[in-house]
């Protein structure tokens, strides 16, 4: 199969959640007709400062 068009996504997010999480969404706004493609995903990540 060949895509010819650019992949665009979304996202926002909440950072400093108890001053160590980030929690951000994700929207898949192109290839959403692709079988197995993941239209929305939610990402968790920890940041540590010094």
């Amino acid at each position: 199969m060949r895509l010819n068009r650019k992949s665009l996504e979304v996202g926002y997010g909440v950072e400093n959640v108890f001053n160590v999480l980030r929690i951000e969404a994700l929207h898949r706004l192109t290839y959403r007709e692709l079988p197995g493609a993941t239209t929305f995903a939610v990402k968790v990540s920890a940041q540590v400062g010094l």
